[in-house]
C-alpha cells in the first residue's frame, strides 16, 4: 500500500537523462519509480555525479524534515478550514481535520468540519493540496474529538 519514498541513491542503482534544464533519474527497481529534477541552465556544466550528488542532497534534506516534523492543529474553538486569500477556496489552517460525517439523505454522506458542510467532492478538493502524502483515519465519538484516547494496537485480525 505504502509508496516507497525517496531514497539516497547510489550510480548503480539509477540512470541519469537530461532533458533541456532537467535531469530524468530513474531507479532501476522501479518500485522507487524516479524523478524529474530540474536544474536550471547549470545542469550543462554538470556530471551524472554532480546531478546524483545534488538529488542525493534533496533527498536527505526531505528525510530531515519529515523525522523533525510535526503535525500541526487547530485549538478546539479556533476554525480548521477557510478560504486562501490568493486562490479564493477552501484550504484547511493546519494538518490535523477533525470532522464529522453527517449524511442530509440516505445516499450523500457529507463531511462536517466547522459547522460547514462538504460534499465528498469538496472534500477531496480541500485535501487535495496533501496528494502523495499518507492519510490517518480514526473513527470516534464526537465527544472524543478534542482529546482522542491513545488507540488499542490489534495484534490480529478481529474474528466475526
Amino acid at each position: 500500500m505504502a509508496r516507497q519514498r525517496r531514497k539516497v541513491a547510489f550510480a548503480k542503482e539509477v540512470t541519469i537523462k537530461r532533458d533541456g534544464n532537467t535531469a530524468v533519474i530513474d531507479f532501476i527497481d522501479q518500485s522507487f519509480g524516479g524523478t524529474n529534477l530540474t536544474i536550471g541552465p547549470k545542469i550543462k556544466d554538470m556530471s551524472d555525479a554532480d546531478i546524483l550528488r545534488l538529488y542525493n542532497e534533496i533527498v536527505l534534506q526531505q528525510q530531515r524534515l519529515i523525522k523533525e516534523s510535526q503535525p500541526t492543529e487547530m485549538q478546539g474553538g479556533l476554525p480548521q478550514i477557510g478560504i486562501d486569500s490568493y486562490y479564493k477556496d477552501l484550504t484547511t489552517h493546519s494538518q490535523t481535520l477533525r470532522c464529522e460525517l453527517t449524511s442530509d439523505s440516505i445516499d450523500d454522506l457529507v463531511v462536517e468540519i466547522d459547522d460547514r458542510k462538504l460534499s465528498w467532492e469538496e472534500f477531496g478538493k480541500l485535501i487535495s493540496p496533501y496528494r502523495g502524502w499518507a492519510m490517518r483515519i480514526q473513527f470516534l465519538p464526537s465527544e472524543q474529538l478534542l482529546n482522542p484516547p491513545e488507540s488499542k494496537i490489534l495484534t490480529k485480525v478481529p474474528e466475526d
